[in-house]
């Protein structure tokens, strides 16, 4: 037996052996493996303790204080026992007893000194009885048993089922045990083994102990029990009842009574004091038979044979199984705290808010009263988010504030299934389960009875169902951190999706993370804003953008500029301290990307095919319809082509375009518009959207029909930084064909609206660079489409720039001749939309004049350039040539088309307005009675020309004087454009404008000014200050004000001020909008003055 130096703790020690007398504590520490250094009491524990190991299992053995029997005696040792040692799982009682011989009818119990009996439960009782307690009948001497008492837990009685199976196998299963104590201790032999068959004596029930010696000499041969001869001295293992009790039983009458109405076997005087409070084995040596001639020859025989079966079980009980098992002393040790920590870090030392779901995860976690699991259900928490959004970091600073709720809190880094077995394998080293099986570890933890936490980080693979690193059962906590929205379902409490920081604790990170002065904040306040911006209020990018400062590679104030500039080195940047696990924010990002590389499958592929063109989208909105639409118009395309059809025109696409659709969209390409959204690549698309989800690159929203997906904008920038020039370009340039197709034709529809956010950032990039390489052809047909987009989503500012950029390509020898007059009709367009009416007629009426060289008078192209040279003439006050030129589109377009055609509409709606702007009221209003009527019933109440022609209609009504008719029509076109268009859509803000004058006109100055304010404060920020739309909205804001009473005629005035000096130099002085502004001017000033006149009069008279 080894001396062990080491040192442990209380904490240590996990299991309990009690003794009584003297040979008991020489058998039990004869038969330790190791005996371990004291370790000093708990204050109010008498006891005194022996310490060692009995193979895996550390044991402390107590005694009961010299002289001390009875179960209460034993009860006070167990519980100052319970104090010192909480993790202590189960007590044995290890020493003598009395034997009961000679079970009536039931040769197994031939019970012999020395024999081992062990209590196992039966059928009315746990093991252990208590012989004096019960009641007397009425006419009966003897007690009757009332109640029972616990039997010993589960995992013990499943150890004693186990060593009792292997002892078959043995012909004298202790042998060993008792050989080796008296082979380590040689002088213990004359005691501790067995005293000899003829010292085994046994005699007659009732027959008393005669004389006064303790040794029988005296006592009548004759009265002696004749028993088999036993072919060995080695003693028996008997399993049965034990009674226990405070009186010691010296007399066999009442011995053969417990043994024939309760099948009693053993007697003893402590466990009756434990088994009901803790969990306990009896396991005692037979030293005498309870009768009159007890003797203390056997006694220390009984005690080596208890301790050796007691060594025995010890070796058979799996150390994992002691340290799952439940503590009786738990609730009485609440302070126990944390036992096991297994945590990668600490919390970083900037953490910053996240107190919302901090507070969520203590709330769900922390009501235990103690570190034991009372829990009817595992509970399960997810957080899902991006990566770098601080998911890790929110789990580290919730264990290091809650540590000691928890009695082990475990950590496992599930970002690759290598990593999470090895985790697991160091928590089983850590806990003493070294089984080399992580299925082993996760077993322990769900028999487990003590709180436990284990927290899944990186829990991101789509392919992997993580349930399988739950410990089965309803015991114990988890906390899971993915990128992957499908892990949502493994929650059983609740799960958060972690975004961006909010505006103020984003800040205070910035401010930490570059280690700015708190005195300094509020003047760096707008910089920090501007900063986190751009950074999308990305966790990481913050922190790694404060050490970039900190590190002064540039100013707080300059670091958006390099931002701009640096973009890909700055996201790239990682600090020499306190790292990120990945390193940078693109690292972070990239790790996702790698995954799908090295992925097999097509869904992987698909996506990283689609993540090169999405970061030339906007980052927001993608429209699953933008893909369908430009499919199916390149299915179209192929049967027109297939049937001859010429590739070269610039207001159609080619070959071209569809070439630089992704992979997944150019297969089945023989498939007709409607078979192929029902085939395959519909399942195949949605699988490929449902990877690019789980690894949060893109959050998926709408419904099956109106699916939608966005992105972080940092991830957006990642999709395209990552690529080299030469894929970066390609990918530009399918973003441009999947635009240019989805339009699926020049005229605006509603679905260019959802578009816009898209084609503005298509055009942010490096026109210039990625057009290097390209085809003529394609730049002229992409970009005419996507120029006729922007007109009809009345971006002027980007077409002026792609019309430059058009006029730039010289490389146009494929294109038909027909390219130059289209672009400069779009180019007129562009100039009448700005203002430029001028200029936009004369290019107008050269196009016109190019077509009618070469067209005949019925084409669509001579047709649609008359029409727009119409409404050019319009706005320049040609209304005459306006209404003639008109008149000739309407009667070809109702020859040729049909008066129900939309072409043919669209030009009567014209020539209505050129009659209203002429003076011809009613016969506008006839007209456009008529075209609404028919737009109704064949294009729908929202069709953009119906709207259009509704508000030209009322229109016709105001200059009419029919103001209520007016103001009716316009509030239905105006809710409806409130639903399909972007607040600052200038068809939006136009018929806002036509309402409000109506209000004006029917005298609802309020209703028109809350209209007219807020067309003001959109054009502040889409118009340029002399903006003519701009101009009218101020003028007649300021009408609203006037009629509005004195208070509002400050505010007029000012208005009018700002009108009045822009027109001045913006239009001639005879100009009817610079007079009518300078007049009413003028009355509001002179408002102003009588009411400054009339207030002086009023003071003069009160003076007098």
């Amino acid at each position: 037996m080894a001396l062990s130096t080491n040192s442990r703790s209380r904490q240590d020690y996990t299991i309990g052996w009690i003794r009584v007398v003297e040979p008991e504590l020489i058998a039990a520490r004869a038969s330790l493996d190791e005996v371990h250094e004291k370790i000093p009491a708990v204050e109010g524990d008498s006891n005194n303790y022996l310490f060692g190991r009995i193979g895996k299992h550390n044991v402390v053995i107590a005694s009961l204080p010299s002289g001390t029997y009875g179960t209460n005696s034993a009860a006070i040792v167990a519980t100052q026992m319970s104090r010192s040692f909480p993790l202590m799982r189960f007590c044995l009682l290890v020493g003598i007893g009395g034997g009961v011989p000679n079970l009536i009818g039931n040769d197994q119990f031939d019970i012999r000194l020395g024999d081992v009996i062990v209590s196992n439960p039966t059928h009315n009782s746990g093991g252990v009885i208590q012989y004096d307690l019960g009641k007397i009948h009425e006419g009966k001497q003897r007690l009757e048993r009332v109640g029972t008492l616990n039997k010993p837990p589960g995992f013990l009685l499943s150890a004693v089922a186990g060593l009792r199976a292997s002892h078959k196998f043995i012909d004298f299963p202790l042998q060993d045990h008792l050989v080796q104590m008296i082979k380590q201790r040689s002088n213990l032999a004359p005691e501790y083994t067995h005293q000899g068959e003829n010292n085994d004596i046994l005699f007659e029930a009732g027959y008393k102990h005669e004389g006064r010696g303790i040794t029988c000499v005296e006592c009548l041969e004759s009265k002696r029990v004749l028993r088999p001869h036993r072919q060995s001295i080695l003693p028996r293992i008997h399993y049965g009842t034990i009674a226990s009790g405070n009186q010691v039983v010296k007399d066999s009458v009442t011995r053969d009574y417990w043994r024939d109405t309760e099948g009693v076997l053993c007697f003893e005087m402590e466990a009756a004091g434990l088994m009901d409070e803790y969990p306990c084995l009896v396991i005692r040596g037979v030293c005498d038979y309870a009768d009159s001639h007890k003797n203390k020859r056997w006694q220390p025989y009984a005690a080596a044979t208890a301790a050796g079966y007691a060594k025995d079980l010890l070796l058979e009980v799996a150390p994992m199984a002691v340290q799952a098992a439940a503590t009786p002393f738990a609730g009485e040790h609440p302070d126990l705290g944390n036992v096991y920590w297994m945590i990668p870090r600490s919390a970083n030392t900037l953490f910053t808010g996240r107190t919302d779901i901090l507070e969520k995860l203590r709330l769900a976690f922390t009501p235990q009263p103690s570190s034991l699991d009372t829990t009817e259900r595992q509970k399960r928490f997810v957080i899902h988010g991006n990566g770098g959004v601080g998911k890790s970091e929110v789990c580290l600073k919730f264990v290091n504030d809650y540590r000691n709720h928890f009695w082990g809190i475990l950590w496992i880094d599930a970002s690759s299934q290598d990593t999470a077995r090895q985790a697991f394998l160091n928590i089983g080293r850590l806990c003493g389960i070294d089984s080399g099986n992580p299925e082993q570890v996760r077993i322990w933890l769900a028999t487990s009875h003590y709180s436990w936490l284990l927290i899944i980080d990186n829990a991101d693979n789509p392919d992997l169902d993580y349930a399988a690193y739950f410990p089965s059962g309803n015991r114990g906590n988890i906390i899971l951190t993915t990128r992957n929205p499908q892990c949502r379902d493994h929650a059983t409490l609740s799960f958060e999706d972690m975004n961006h920081l909010d505006l103020q604790d984003a800040k205070t990170l910035l401010f930490k993370s570059a280690a700015i002065s708190t005195a300094s904040w509020n003047d760096k306040d707008n910089a920090a804003e501007r900063i986190l911006q751009d950074l999308g209020y990305h966790t990481l990018a913050i922190i790694q953008a404060g050490a970039y400062i900190k590190l002064r590679y540039c100013s707080f104030e300059d670091y958006p500029f390099q931002l701009k500039q640096q973009q890909d080195q700055l996201m790239r940047y990682r600090p020499k301290q306190a790292q990120s696990t990945y390193g940078s924010v693109f690292a972070t990002f990239e790790i996702s990307a790698t995954k799908m590389e090295a992925s097999q499958e097509q869904a992987a592929a698909d996506a990283l095919n689609l993540l090169q063109i999405l970061g030339f989208f906007h980052f927001e909105e993608i429209t699953e319809l933008m893909f369908l639409r430009a499919k199916e118009k390149a299915i179209s395309l192929q049967e027109y082509y297939g049937r001859g059809g010429p590739q070269n025109e610039i207001d159609d696409l080619s070959e071209l375009q569809i070439s630089r659709l992704p992979s997944f969209m150019r297969q089945n390409r023989g498939l007709n518009t409607g078979e192929w959204w029902r085939s395959f690549p519909k399942i195949r698309w949605r699988e490929m959207l449902n990877l690019l989800e789980s690894y949060s690159i893109i959050n998926i929203s709408g419904n099956t029909d109106n699916l939608r997906f966005s992105m972080h904008p940092l991830v957006h920038t990642w999709t395209r930084l990552r690529l080299d020039l030469e894929i970066r370009k390609e990918g530009w340039r399918s973003a441009g064909a999947l635009i240019a197709l989805s339009m699926k034709g020049l005229n605006y529809g509603m679905f260019f609206e959802k578009l816009r956010s898209h084609v503005r950032a298509y055009l942010d990039y490096k026109i210039i660079d990625y057009m290097d390489g390209m085809p003529g052809l394609e730049i002229c047909q992409t970009f005419y489409h996507i120029c006729c987009l922007t007109h009809g989503l009345r971006d002027i500012s980007k077409l002026k720039i792609l019309l430059q950029r058009l006029n730039q390509v010289t490389a146009w020898t494929c294109a038909s001749e027909r390219s130059s007059p289209l672009i400069k009709q779009l180019t007129a367009l562009a100039c009448r939309e700005d203002g430029q009416y001028q200029e936009a007629v004369e290019i107008l009426e050269q196009v016109v004049e190019t077509w009618e060289r070469s067209l005949e008078p019925e084409h669509n192209n001579l047709l649609n350039s008359k029409y727009e040279l119409a409404k050019a003439y319009i706005l320049n006050d040609q209304h005459k040539r306006a209404a003639k030129l008109l008149k000739q589109v309407v009667e070809i377009s109702e020859k040729t088309l049909g008066p129900e055609h939309p072409h043919c509409l669209v030009s009567q709606h014209e020539l209505a307005s050129a009659y209203i702007e002429s003076g011809q009221y009613k016969r506008a209003a006839e007209l456009l009675e008529q075209v609404v009527e028919i737009s109704e019933r064949t294009l729908g109440p929202e069709h953009p020309d119906c709207l259009a022609s509704q508000h030209e209609l009322a229109r016709a009504y105001m200059k009419d004087g029919q103001y209520k008719r007016a103001a009716e029509l316009l509030e239905q076109v105006v809710e409806i454009l409130k639903r399909t268009l972007e607040a600052e859509h200038p068809k939006r803000l136009a018929s806002q404008h036509v309402l409000a004058r109506a209000y004006i006109e029917n005298e609802q100055y309020k209703r028109a000014a809350e209209l007219l304010k807020q067309a003001v404060e959109i054009q502040k920020r889409t118009l340029e200050p002399e903006h003519p739309h701009r101009l009218t909205s101020q003028h007649e804001l300021a009408v609203a004000y006037m009629h509005m009473g004195n208070n509002y005629y400050d505010r007029a005035a000012e208005l009018l001020e700002d009108v009045v000096e822009k027109r001045r130099i913006t239009v001639a002085a005879d100009h009817p909008d610079r007079m009518g502004s300078e007049q009413l001017l003028e009355e509001v000033r002179g408002r102003i003055r009588a009411e400054e006149e009339g207030d002086e009069a009023t003071s003069s008279g009160e003076a007098a």
